[in-house]
């Protein structure tokens, strides 16, 4: 009977492709905790092993050195998550036996590479199919300038949260010029160009003391707001499972001191103890699923100098250096102070809880 000889890839590939996966995990982790992404989504792209990445044609890069990237997750390109890509793990794949399929070997060209970065591209990584390896190896199934993605991308900046300058902020109710006044956006090119100002979406705007190109700069941050009732019902959930975990845990212990009593060893085909170890792994995965969406801001502009001066003295003045608001077209509306957010059905960001409350 044949049977295929035993895979044999170059090691350093392995090792890139190696590092690339660790990297890709790395990222979902984090964003799934910071960013609001569809469950489906995210949990198809991570168990399938598949990512994408965004190749911004702005970053500064010679021809033929590591390629700068970010991951794609969900919708959102996350600037925060950069991956530096060495250019030997965009070639195809190849077994040195030759006894892979050689119709599954999908990579970049060497002309590819020559201009990869002249445009903004999305790379789409899916695992290559060899059943005689186990580590992960990829192949590139698809490269599309982001003109193709252009509908269906948003753009999330840096995050921010320091605060430091700002000891309190007082309830002040702002005056109607204010919430029926209009400001506009700008600066998003070099924080997070791709974001779809045609949808509606909430922001932040931050009066700050010491900046060195404008003494009245307000800049403007992204914000997922979370519903005060959905987030307590998480951080519950995470707290009780946190709790069946120590006891799932406590139980498997003496589960198997009774097992090394009995037989001398731990039978770990035993139906009870698989179920500990099922219960236990379940528990994980709701503790690992904990979020914190919506405590953390993101850069996203400032608004514009000529229309910052009253605003910014308005928001220093009156202690009220942070506002909300939303943002359409580049066009910013502010819904309030923190009073607003207080009253509303939202839930306060993690990184303004230390602030005094006036």
């Amino acid at each position: 009977m044949f049977s295929p000889a035993d895979a044999q890839y170059i090691d350093g590939v392995v090792e890139l492709h190696a590092q690339l996966n660790a990297a890709y995990r790395a990222a979902y982790k984090i964003a799934s905790r910071y960013i609001p992404l569809p469950v489906t989504e995210i949990n198809r792209y991570y168990d399938t092993g598949t990512f994408r990445v965004f190749v911004d044609s702005k970053d500064d890069r010679e021809i033929y050195t590591p390629l700068k990237a970010y991951f794609i997750f969900g919708r959102y390109i996350c600037r925060f998550l950069p991956v530096t890509i060495e250019l030997a793990a965009l070639y195809p794949v190849r077994d040195l036996t030759g006894c892979d399929d050689s119709n599954k070997r999908k990579g970049l060209s060497s002309e590819d590479l020559a201009t990869i970065g002249l445009f903004d591209e999305v790379l789409l990584f899916s695992p290559k199919e060899d059943s005689r390896v186990s580590y992960p190896l990829y192949n590139i199934s698809e490269k599309n300038q982001s003109s193709v993605w252009e509908t269906k991308l948003d753009d999330i900046g840096l995050p921010f949260f320091n605060f430091s300058d700002i000891q309190s902020l007082s309830l002040f109710p702002l005056p109607d010029y204010i919430l029926s006044s209009q400001y506009s956006l700008v600066g998003i090119q070099h924080y997070a160009p791709l974001t779809k100002l045609n949808k509606e979406i909430d922001c932040v705007l931050y009066a700050e003391i010491s900046n060195p190109h404008d003494p009245c700069a307000i800049k403007v941050l992204r914000w997922f707001p979370q519903k005060r009732n959905e987030v307590q019902e998480k951080k519950l959930n995470a707290f009780l499972a946190k709790e069946r975990l120590k006891r799932v845990q406590r139980s498997i212990i003496k589960y198997t001191d009774i097992m090394l009593e009995a037989s001398g060893r731990i039978d770990y085909c035993d139906t009870g103890l698989r179920n500990y170890r099922q219960k236990e792994s379940e528990l994980k995965k709701t503790i690992d699923s904990e979020d914190y969406v919506g405590d953390y801001f993101f850069e996203l502009g400032y608004v514009s100098r000529q229309e910052n001066s009253s605003l910014h003295s308005f928001m220093v003045e009156n202690n009220s250096r942070i506002l909300f608001g939303k943002c359409k077209d580049g066009r910013i509306v502010i819904t309030g102070g923190i009073n607003s957010l207080i009253d509303s059905e939202y839930n306060l960001p993690f990184c303004l809880s230390n602030l005094t409350i006036e």
